[in-house]
């Protein structure tokens, strides 16, 4: 028993041995080194946050090597990207993105320590005010917060262009209205063919009915669809709910009618009561009558 623990232990000091190997492998090399001091430049660090990250690397790469060649990685990256060019370019990425100039200037960071970052400072402010107060991205807010119909916030989002407040302000409203009148539409739409549609059975036979309300309120249409090969008779007791224009439910009624339908075809009737603000229906046939088929 002793021996076989012994050489448990040995197994496990041999994994984790082989294992540290392995990430000091994947750690202490100038790839690895250069990438990290790359990477931190173009986020915006300034303290060169990963030079100390090869701290466990000895042997053929010594952590001296991994510090130089971070440090490689993190000037030319910094060269790269501290020019207005790439400063103009990152800007107007940032702004479509929807991030603030306070997170654009932060992304600067590497710059600060450059003899051009006033100007390159400038450069970007000029640049995200171009674009935060541009058509463009008036027409894209507007779009998305009609798609969400969600309430207008343009005051909000656009604080700083009163220069071009009035231009702005009609191509926001102008994009959200299209969106909402189309998103207010495919809900509808959906609506419409969920939960104002129903199904049931008669004589063995599968049939719908879709009921809706028209834009004056001034009835309701069922239309009854019947997609087998023989004529049949519905009438019976049909019981409705109504929703307003929210979709929330206001009201319950039922009601008796009868519908002949002709082999594989809709047809409609209509009820001339309903509930005062409803918008939308639900017609529910109960079964009350029987239905016959019509030979």
């Amino acid at each position: 028993m002793k021996k076989t623990f012994n050489v448990s232990i040995l197994v496990s000091i041999l994994i984790a041995t082989s294992s540290c190997a392995m990430i000091q492998k994947l750690t202490c090399n100038a790839n690895t080194a250069k990438s990290t001091g790359a990477r931190d430049a173009t986020s915006g660090s300034i303290n060169m946050p990963g030079l100390n990250s090869g701290n466990s690397c000895e042997g053929e790469y010594t952590n001296t090597q991994y510090q130089a060649d971070y440090r490689q990685g993190f000037e030319e990256k910094k060269n790269q990207i501290c020019q207005v060019s790439e400063i103009t370019k990152m800007t107007q990425v940032s702004v479509d993105a929807g991030l603030t100039k306070a997170d654009v200037e932060k992304k600067m960071g590497a710059c600060v320590t450059m003899s051009s970052y006033s100007s390159l400072k400038s450069t970007m402010e000029r640049t995200y005010m171009a674009g935060f107060c541009s058509t463009t991205r008036a027409e894209s807010m507007g779009y998305k917060h009609g798609s969400d119909l969600a309430n207008k916030a343009f005051e909000q989002n656009f604080a700083g262009c009163e220069a071009k407040w009035s231009s702005l302000k009609s191509a926001y409203d102008q994009a959200y209205n299209k969106a909402s009148t189309q998103a207010h539409k495919n809900k509808q739409d959906l609506f419409v063919k969920s939960t104002g549609t129903s199904t049931f059975m008669l004589d063995q036979k599968n049939l719908s009915a879709s009921c809706q309300i028209p834009a004056d309120q001034s009835l309701v249409q069922v239309t009854v669809n019947n997609p087998n090969p023989s004529q049949t008779l519905v009438q019976g007791q049909w019981n409705y709910q109504y929703f307003d224009k929210d979709f929330a439910k206001i009201a319950d009624d039922s009601g008796v009618d009868a519908v002949l339908l002709s082999p594989q075809s809709n047809k409609s009737f209509t009820k001339m009561t309903l509930p005062r603000n409803a918008s939308f229906c639900r017609a529910e046939f109960a079964g009350v009558a029987t239905g016959s088929n019509i030979k």
